[in-house]
């Protein structure tokens, strides 16, 4: 078996409503699906996140990567990524390894179709058939708002939701409190502060809020602050969460070995596909971190890869269940998964059991949003 084609195809399509957090605000949502075919007709699937030049990302896949694997045994996953990795002379990072998560979903996605199996079992499951799960997200918005979705979500299945928060501590505190006297005790409450705090800002937050049992406080600060984090580790009365602003092993070692993070939450689609992604959570777990990926926005092959890392991680914690609604995740598969409407009543998430990833891509729907 050998690669004979790649394609990227950079997809667009509008959000129902603008989503707004501490950083910035979504009309749309965008990202790169990369088609990996090999000489014998298997066809394997893979996710850039490329959220905001679509196209530029499938130039890189293109024009960059795609040579380097044409030809290749696809089950040589380790010598592919080492290989794209030096494309641009040396460990790369930023752009380039989200592109090469692209084709790196696709050859895992590849094996499992092949050999008949889910991708978590070639990972050497941990017999977990369903994950558990959380929505995400209550989103920057009004107190009205805010109040409008922790019902909705108060009514659902869900065990525990995830509150956006606006970088203003006061302001916070107060969509904080009304959410948990909402939601109620029995469920738990994680917020996610989209970089929208200092350190110190991070610290009072964190102080003040420790009374309404917070699960974990995500993404505090901006990422490259890796002294940041580590002054927040040892003050902050919450556990905190980061990783998916981080692309590699080595970009988020520190973290994690200065032991600053109790939830690791890399994006499959952002640090270098499955192959990456799973080292970052082993790395978790030799530091008896969690391992929560993060999928946000994203599509549903991304979506996909992450169920079957999480299937297979040993130190998984708990699926991100997006409540907004996403044109590329439940349009893009030809049958849902990973969708509100399938949490079990004790808020947990059907992995998907067929070979690869477990999807296939509606093609209709694909050059409906195609750049």
């Amino acid at each position: 078996m050998k690669i004979k084609s790649v394609e990227a195809i950079p997809l667009t399509a509008p959000l129902k409503r603008v989503m707004r957090t501490a950083q910035d605000s979504k009309s749309s949502v965008s990202l790169v699906l990369v088609r990996v075919e090999t000489d014998d007709g298997v066809v394997g699937w893979g996710e850039v996140l490329g959220r905001w030049t679509p196209k530029s990302y499938a130039v890189i896949v293109m024009d960059l990567l795609a040579p380097r694997v044409l030809g290749r045994d696809p089950f040589d996953v380790e010598a592919i990524w080492a290989d794209l990795n030096g494309s641009l002379s040396g460990r790369g990072g930023g752009m380039l390894v989200e592109a090469i998560a692209g084709i790196d979903i696709a050859l895992w996605d590849i094996m499992g179709r092949s050999l008949g199996q889910p991708i978590h079992r070639l990972l050497g499951g941990v017999g977990r058939t369903h994950l558990p799960a959380y929505a995400s997200s209550i989103m920057v918005g009004s107190l009205d708002e805010t109040r409008a979705e922790a019902e909705r979500l108060a009514e659902s299945r869900f065990n525990a939701i995830k509150l956006k928060l606006s970088g203003n501590v006061q302001a916070d505190l107060e969509k904080v409190a009304l959410v948990r006297s909402i939601v109620g005790s029995a469920v738990q409450l994680y917020v996610d502060a989209n970089w929208g705090y200092s350190v110190w800002q991070a610290t009072e937050f964190s102080r003040r809020a420790a009374e309404f049992d917070i699960g974990w406080l995500e993404e505090p600060i901006p990422p490259h602050d890796r002294e940041g984090y580590q002054l927040l580790a040892r003050s902050a009365e919450l556990p905190l969460a980061a990783g998916e602003s981080e692309y590699t092993t080595h970009g988020i070692r520190d973290l994690v070995s200065s032991r600053s993070l109790a939830f690791v939450q890399p994006n499959v689609s952002r640090a270098g596909g499955i192959t990456e992604t799973r080292k970052i959570g082993l790395l978790a777990h030799a530091f008896d971190s969690y391992f929560a990926p993060h999928i946000g926005f994203s599509g549903v092959v991304c979506l996909a890869a992450t169920m079957q890392l999480g299937a297979a991680a040993i130190n998984f914690h708990s699926l991100e269940t997006m409540v907004i609604p996403n044109l590329l995740r439940e349009e893009l598969g030809t049958e849902p998964i990973g969708h509100e409407s399938m949490l079990g009543t004790d808020g947990r998430m059907p992995v998907p059991q067929g070979p690869g990833l477990g999807v296939d891509i509606d093609l209709r729907v694909l050059d409906r949003y195609r750049v």
